[in-house]
């Protein structure tokens, strides 16, 4: 029942299409990925501690909502599709989300049940089912690591920066541990 439910949740997943296309601002793209990292301050990531305790949601989830929010921005969609990583050295699972919601509250807390429900069947072989359904391409352009490892969003294959594809990669990774929290 299990692999039943599970080929379900991902055929309606895989079925919905969809990708969030991410603005190539250059006219003269070249291969590879960069990246930014910017320290949250302190301050700002009590806060964040404190929201997501008031929800009784992780941290996580407040920096997903504001990942897809930004991807549905620029790509002018109402909803925004990214890879998500289930867990530490996994590869990125598609993971789609409305943006258009009433307010940023109903953001979060539409992120996080959605991670719980990808999570909940992450151990299915979506790989086998893209390939049965005859889905080709990448399901996504960027990607969300809670865990903060390096990869290359398209394949999900651990590289080194400068070794990817010419398509943009974007990666989001909260670290907001005891130390030097930052984005």
């Amino acid at each position: 029942m299990h692999a039943d439910t599970g080929r379900e949740f991902w055929r309606d997943a895989l079925s919905a299409g969809g990708l969030t296309t991410i603005p190539r601002w250059t006219t003269t793209p070249a291969p590879g990925s960069a990246g930014h990292e910017a320290r949250i301050p302190d301050g700002l990531a009590q806060d964040l501690r404190r929201l997501a305790e008031e929800l009784g949601i992780p941290v996580t989830s407040l920096v997903l909502a504001a990942h897809a929010h930004v991807l549905a921005v620029l790509s002018g969609e109402s909803e925004a599709v990214t890879g998500y990583v289930p867990a530490p050295g996994a590869r990125a699972l598609p993971y789609r989300v409305a943006t258009d919601v009433p307010s940023w509250r109903n953001l979060v807390v539409d992120a996080h049940a959605t991670v719980a429900r990808l999570v909940l069947h992450r151990d299915f072989p979506v790989e086998d089912l893209r390939r049965q359904l005859a889905i080709t391409g990448p399901v996504t352009e960027a990607e969300f690591d809670p865990f903060g490892a390096d990869g290359d969003v398209e394949a999900g294959r651990k590289t080194r920066p400068g070794q990817g594809s010419a398509t943009p990669q974007v990666r989001t990774s909260p670290w907001l541990g005891r130390s030097a929290p930052r984005l």
